[in-house]
């Protein structure tokens, strides 16, 4: 564990790297957790799942055209 002073010091030099005027880095601004393209981000992800967890023999063309369908939608 760093000692307080260290860690005063870390702390400093990435405030300075980020602002030459020492002024802390800007604040994050964090949109909607559940946004509509994130919403769509887990479809997508859930079709891709479901087709990594089918044995190739039974993935069916209507599976493979419903994922590049969402994917493309992006």
């Amino acid at each position: 564990m760093l000692r307080p002073a260290a860690a005063a010091a870390g702390r400093a030099i990435r405030r300075a790297a980020y602002h030459s005027d020492g002024a802390p880095p800007p604040r994050k601004l964090r949109g909607p957790r559940f946004s509509p393209l994130n919403r769509h981000n887990h479809e997508v992800d859930a079709l891709l799942e479901e087709i990594k967890n089918t044995p190739v023999s039974m993935i069916s063309d209507d599976l493979i055209i419903r994922t590049v369908r969402q994917y493309v939608n992006l």
